[in-house]
């Protein structure tokens, strides 16, 4: 019944119709809540939504189930993937499932003439796992932004914006014979929260065009982890976490001639990163955690390695370790074939 209308799938067109009317409903009824004058404007369009917003949600719920069926008839949609091929695996593996959703709101209103009031409000959520037990992946966030626009002598734009997530993972080791998973890691609960701010002014448009602006960017979250899992119980608990803060200053210039175009740019920030690793102190340095993989990458982690070693948590406990080296000696020990190959 609800799978198909005129041979289009009618999921797509359900979900969107829920996502249009069910937050038009809950703005409907906070504005007659808080505004009395503009409750005789809303009291028929408020019991209108009351009725067309629930079966918007119940008919994409029933969509979405007949949508996913008649995939799984067809076998363009399965429960998940084993990850371990098929002669490798053992009772310890099971299919690998993977589920998403999301949505987002957008809202554009004239302020006065020439400036625009623009909102921005996302959320999602995605749960997967890894094909063991104890190996479950959840996170789950939400995103907001106003920005104002301004389109007048002296173009300009200010945006303020939050981004708040939280995610858990969970670690398993599964024995030789892949009979058996046993947790080893439940951090369960990671969450951060990010504010920023950034105002842009035009000064210059047309063929030479000029971009000045500002921005600050504020992060904050921690890790809560247990470990250490003796006969199913963890033994051990962590929970640590930190702060950054980064001001920064930016130029852009480019100049256009027919088929021509010359741009270039240069911006300043100032980063709060020292106090975060003090505060916090002793803490490790994980390399190649995905910092390494920017193009400023040589600086930053020449910086962080610096501040790292100017904190104290250099070859201190609870930090990173300096191994002892190997001995020269013992490479002389070794047969003339091997000690042409040793690293010395």
């Amino acid at each position: 019944m609800f799978e198909e209308f005129n041979g289009i799938p009618m999921h797509p067109l359900l979900v969107h119709a829920a996502v249009v009317f069910v937050p038009l409903l809950g703005l409907a009824a906070i504005g007659y809540a808080f505004v009395p004058l503009i409750r005789p404007h809303l009291r028929w369009i408020l019991a209108g939504l009351a009725v067309v917003a629930p079966g918007a949600a119940l008919f994409a719920k029933l969509s979405g189930d007949a949508f996913f069926s008649r995939g799984m008839a067809r076998g363009n949609i399965t429960e998940g993937f084993i990850p371990v091929i098929e002669d490798q695996r053992g009772p310890a593996d099971r299919a690998s499932p993977y589920r998403q959703g999301s949505v987002a709101v957008r809202a554009v209103t004239p302020v006065a003439a020439g400036l625009e009031l623009q909102a921005n409000l996302a959320a999602f959520t995605d749960a997967r796992e890894r094909g063991t037990a104890f190996s479950e992946i959840d996170t789950a966030g939400a995103d907001g932004s106003l920005r104002l626009v301004g389109r007048g002598a002296l173009p300009f734009s200010a945006l303020f914006y939050v981004q708040v997530r939280d995610f858990s993972n969970q670690f398993a080791a599964v024995n030789a014979d892949r009979t058996v998973a046993t947790q080893t890691l439940d951090q369960y609960s990671v969450p951060s929260t990010g504010l920023g701010a950034r105002v842009e002014l035009r000064p210059l448009t047309g063929p030479l065009e000029l971009r000045v602006g500002a921005d600050w960017r504020e992060t904050e979250g921690r890790t809560q982890e247990l470990f250490q899992f003796v006969a199913g119980v963890p033994s051990r608990g962590r929970v640590a976490g930190g702060h950054t803060r980064t001001i920064g200053g930016f130029a852009e210039a480019g100049w256009e001639r027919g088929d021509l175009t010359l741009s270039g740019g240069g911006r300043v920030d100032r980063w709060w990163i020292a106090q975060v690793l003090w505060e916090h102190r002793p803490v490790a340095f994980y390399t190649w955690s995905g910092l390494e993989q920017h193009s400023g990458t040589t600086q930053i982690v020449r910086a962080i390695n610096v501040l790292y070693a100017l904190t104290g948590c250099l070859d201190a406990p609870g930090g990173n370790v300096l191994f002892t080296p190997v001995s020269r000696s013992v490479i002389g020990t070794l047969l003339p074939a091997a000690r042409s190959s040793a690293v010395r």
